[in-house]
């Protein structure tokens, strides 16, 4: 569902996007971590690495719908879905931080990708601002995503 969505973004079909962005949360929705031998305290690699990818997608549906609200004109509905996607994204890196090298190794995720995902989320914050002549609150967005990107991943 998610690149179909992507696939409709792209063409500008906001509907179909926005159905597919809603059938990609419900099916995350679904996604519950396999029962283990262990203590619910202390699950599976896999199942952190499984929980961890969620988060990141769900992050991502989220700003991906809101990059759809804005671009239909419903700036407050964008406002909103932003900022829960940045919520999302921060929590998800908070997550990504405390996870031992097992766990890393076993998702496709990193901490840099992670910076990455919350940045583009504020750059696309800022952009709305702009849009809506909130000029001064882009600015503090694009700067808060220039800091954490140096903070967390240097300059390139």
């Amino acid at each position: 569902y998610l690149r179909k969505g992507n696939a409709f973004f792209r063409m500008g079909e906001w509907n179909e996007a926005r159905r597919s962005y809603h059938d990609s949360k419900g099916y995350l929705l679904l996604i519950k971590p396999a029962s283990s031998s262990g203590s619910e305290k202390d699950p599976s690699t896999a199942n952190r690495a499984a929980m961890l990818s969620k988060t990141k997608m769900g992050g991502m549906i989220m700003n991906n719908l809101a990059a759809i609200e804005a671009s239909t004109g419903r700036h407050q509905h964008a406002t909103t879905e932003y900022a829960e996607a940045l919520r999302v994204k921060r929590r998800s890196l908070r997550s990504l931080l405390k996870q031992d090298k097992e766990v890393l190794d076993s998702t496709l995720l990193s901490k840099e990708d992670a910076v990455l995902d919350i940045t583009t989320t504020l750059t696309n914050i800022g952009q709305l601002r702009q849009k809506i002549a909130k000029h001064g609150k882009a600015e503090e967005a694009y700067k808060q995503a220039l800091s954490l990107r140096v903070e967390k991943c240097g300059e390139r």
